[in-house]
């Protein structure tokens, strides 16, 4: 019943028109899928995966998950880390599906922590992604530049800017910290508008607006003033990538751009939690390393949990 029955891998596009990886995997309690974006370069790799997966998978107990995971670093220790991630998360699922669970408690109960109806789950704090690099294209003289930034050359070179992310620290539940977030992410919006014009509200494929600025205290200044506009400080606070960088000692980070396993991400969860440090999770070196920022002040006292 639990046994994997058949291993499909195969190419598809992710949000962002980039080529990813979606893996498949059937077991008798039905099929599960996950996905996980490729490097340009990795694409044509998906047919070797496939026939490399399915030999390595088929036959083992889904439920057995680190046993899996080594399997999968034995038959594709030189293929992607996302790809090989892919394959673990699916199986994962599976896992979940043969114990009738969500995934998020039979990876608790992976790592250990699952106490049947008395597990206590938290939420992390909602982070948004809401300035992003303004990229300056050869012979784009129209992007909008704010008070104090240069004007783009006639012919600039793509330059990215610096990033931005808000951070909600303070609600009584996760559905009013996402409200607020928006709150302020909308109140940005238009103070963009009035202060660098309408270009600035152009949107990055994360989400955030891309308004020419020219450094990052300038971007958290702009966050600052649409922070305060909203009457959130508070319960807000911007954050730089290069401000949550500086702050990341003496934190536990899990950097997905490399994650490798379900396992790999137990192990380093489990680091975390004997060491006493706060788990900071990394997303290709982009806004998430902000959250370190927060972590490293260490763990939110129980009573300000996001349920």
């Amino acid at each position: 019943r639990r046994s994997v029955l058949r291993v499909v891998v195969r190419e598809v596009v992710d949000a962002c028109g980039g080529p990813a990886v979606e893996v498949e995997v059937m077991t008798a309690c039905g099929v599960v899928r996950a996905c996980a974006s490729l490097g340009a370069s990795e694409a044509g790799s998906v047919p070797e995966i496939q026939r490399r997966a399915s030999a390595a998978l088929r036959g083992l107990d889904a439920a057995d998950q680190r046993s899996v995971d080594t399997a999968i670093a034995e038959a594709l220790g030189n293929c992607s880390a996302a790809a090989r991630f892919a394959l673990s998360l699916a199986v994962c699922r599976a896992g979940a599906t043969t114990h009738r669970m969500a995934l998020y408690e039979y990876v608790a109960k992976l790592a250990g922590r699952w106490q049947g109806v008395e597990t206590r789950f938290v939420l992390p704090w909602p982070r948004f992604h809401v300035l992003g690099p303004c990229l300056a294209l050869e012979g784009d003289v129209a992007a909008s530049v704010c008070e104090g930034a240069a004007a783009p050359a006639a012919a600039a070179p793509p330059v990215p800017g610096p990033e931005v992310v808000l951070s909600v620290h303070r609600a009584g539940s996760f559905r009013e910290a996402l409200e607020v977030g928006v709150e302020v992410y909308q109140t940005l919006r238009a103070v963009l508008r009035r202060e660098c014009g309408q270009d600035a509200c152009n949107v990055t494929e994360r989400g955030g607006f891309a308004p020419r600025v020219a450094d990052e205290q300038q971007a958290v200044s702009l966050l600052d003033q649409a922070i305060k506009e909203a009457k959130r400080t508070e319960q807000v606070r911007a954050v730089g990538i290069q401000e949550g960088r500086k702050a990341a000692a003496g934190v536990c980070t899990l950097d997905l751009s490399g994650l490798a396993s379900v396992s790999e991400a137990l192990e380093v969860a489990g680091v975390a939690a004997l060491e006493g440090l706060p788990l900071v999770v990394a997303t290709h070196g982009s806004a998430a390393d902000a959250t370190a920022e927060d972590a490293a002040a260490g763990p939110a006292p129980k009573a300000e949990a996001v349920q």
